[in-house]
């Protein structure tokens, strides 16, 4: 439903040169209920002549299959100039239609009324706390009102008006305009997105992402993609990063491992410094797999089940290798393979030179670990790298540049870049269908 609330004033229901404000509304939205807020001089005039219903009832006959419900509330206040009385009394009055139909979107028209009306339903919408639109109507003249232009309230032709009315005429322009600047809440709103989103904290600034109403579209599907994508949920992740400059479905430039350390990356930049470590292990035990490989292939010493290599080694096999049962020497059969198999082979198979990065990270990994499983407080950054022998930004360049993969570092860095510059483009509130 279509709700207008209309305060009124002496422009209404019609002036010499045609429409008010009000009625101007009505005609061009047709909102299905229209509540008119009367002072008590504007009440006067209603009850004289109903200068304001039978307005609202003419234009509704003259449209045809149209009959809105029309109320009226009566203001009990004299001071007509108080722009914080209206507030209050505004805001409880927008509360108690909001209760009564909470679909309901709700038009404003903060050009009839006294300046303190118009005042205080322009910061209420201003402050986005409700669904609501705010409308101004521009006068015939398109500028300031001259004398004459409106009949004395006192002395009121409504019928001479009415037939004279040029906005009756079909090609009559529409004078409606909203108001689209951002709300002052969706400007806090935005601020405290931009702060998440530079955080790193995609969850807390999708949620309010989906309450404010001047983000973009492609600003939120942004952030919703990162949630997905940081969570590594690929396939929700794809449709929102489709068409932009960081898709996440080209195997050539983002692979699982890619996704994985830039995972990794944010871990850090959110000084997560003990998920960091845990989550290390995977990535460090992928990235050594991958260089074992080029001196052994996985069947020469993985155990195959149903036809399919695991990640378990083949006690067999490596008894039958001299190399292979030299270096692993695997306690038990068939054991799991650890980072430490792993070391142990790119040692025996690379040169010093080639080794050294793994070392490094294996360094890490163990002793670093060691001490974060000793640790019940706050884990220190500085400890945890003391002990570890390289820092762990460090750690997280040596594994991007043992994947090999295209893009490198600073994904999520990149794509934050471009929410924040659509965060700084207000998005105008669409014009409703009228």
């Amino acid at each position: 439903m279509r709700i207008l609330f209309s305060p009124v004033g002496t422009a209404d229901p019609l002036s010499t040169l045609g429409d008010g404000p009000m009625l101007h509304i009505v005609r061009r939205y047709r909102p299905e209920k229209i509540i008119l807020f009367l002072s008590p001089a504007m009440a006067a005039y209603e009850s004289r002549d109903e200068r304001y219903t039978r307005a609202i009832r003419l234009l509704a006959a003259e449209i045809g299959e149209y009959g809105p419900e029309v109320g009226c509330i009566e203001s009990a206040s004299t001071e007509v100039h108080r722009y914080d009385l209206f507030i209050k009394e505004f805001d409880e009055l927008l509360a108690q239609l909001e209760e009564e139909d909470p679909d309901a979107e709700i038009l404003l028209n903060v050009t009839s009324g006294t300046p303190a009306m118009q005042q205080a339903l322009v910061a209420i919408d201003a402050f986005g706390h409700r669904r609501l639109r705010a409308v101004q109507v521009e006068t015939p003249r398109k500028g300031i009102n001259e004398p004459g232009d409106r009949e004395k309230a006192d002395d009121y032709d409504f019928d001479t008006l009415w037939e004279m009315n040029p906005d009756r005429e079909g090609d009559a322009q529409n004078r409606c305009r909203e108001v689209e600047s951002a709300n002052f809440s969706d400007l806090v709103l935005r601020d405290n997105i931009r702060a998440f989103v530079e955080g790193y904290d995609y969850v807390a600034a999708l949620r309010l992402a989906k309450q404010c109403r001047s983000i973009s579209f492609r600003a939120t599907t942004l952030i919703e993609g990162c949630v997905y994508r940081s969570r590594l949920d690929r396939q929700r992740a794809i449709p929102c990063f489709k068409g932009t400059a960081f898709p996440c479905d080209s195997p050539e430039t983002t692979g699982a491992l890619f996704e994985y350390l830039s995972v990794l990356e944010v871990y850090l930049q959110r000084e997560q410094w003990a998920d960091y470590l845990r989550a290390m292990t995977p990535a460090l035990t992928e990235l050594m797999l991958k260089r074992v490989r080029v001196s052994i292939p996985d069947r020469e010493w993985l155990l195959e089940r149903s036809g399919k290599i695991t990640r378990r080694i083949d006690s067999g096999k490596v008894d039958r290798n001299d190399d292979l049962r030299r270096v692993l020497k695997p306690k038990g059969e068939n054991p799991y393979v650890t980072n430490g198999h792993l070391a142990k082979l790119i040692e025996y198979f690379a040169n010093s030179l080639e080794y050294e990065p793994y070392k490094k990270l294996r360094t890490l990994e163990k002793k670093a670990r060691h001490r974060l499983a000793h640790e019940v407080g706050k884990v220190d950054k500085a400890s945890i790298e003391k002990a570890g022998g390289i820092s762990l930004e460090e750690s997280l360049d040596i594994m991007f540049k043992l994947d090999g993969s295209k893009q490198g570092r600073g994904l999520y860095r990149r794509i934050n870049g471009e929410v924040i510059q659509l965060l700084q483009c207000e998005v105008p509130r669409a014009s409703v269908s009228h």
